[in-house]
């Protein structure tokens, strides 16, 4: 659980704010037509490339399972639209600088990101 975080009002927490502007309005964007009606909606993560940290995409599918689900969608229709390849990309797990690792810090970064990718996409 993530501590109040004031800053985010009128969210509880920065993760809950930015998931509400940014992460599901990406997967539900609507295209407007020539008389401003929406004429069609549109997940943005099938056609963008796109990272999610473990740490995130992990809060996503326990707190907002609809934006994880239209996530892990996009990124099937890309592979296959792609040949196997989709518009997902793999990140260290954490948020860590990474040249400033130490190489088994940077090994196990990579090894968990990778993991972790795998098991979601």
């Amino acid at each position: 659980m993530i501590d109040h975080q004031e800053s985010a009002h009128p969210y509880h927490d920065w993760n809950e704010r930015v998931n509400a502007e940014c992460y599901a309005p990406n997967t539900a964007a609507r295209v407007l037509g020539r008389e401003g009606r929406i004429i069609r909606i549109l997940n943005n993560y099938r056609w963008i490339s796109f990272n999610f940290g473990p740490t995130l995409i992990s809060w996503l599918e326990k707190y907002s399972p609809g934006v994880y689900g239209s996530i892990v969608e996009a990124e099937t229709f890309s592979a296959r639209r792609h040949g196997g390849h989709g518009n997902a990309i793999a990140q260290p797990y954490n948020h860590m600088i990474m040249p400033l690792a130490n190489r088994r810090d940077k090994a196990t970064q990579i090894k968990w990101g990778k993991r972790d990718f795998k098991k979601r996409f």
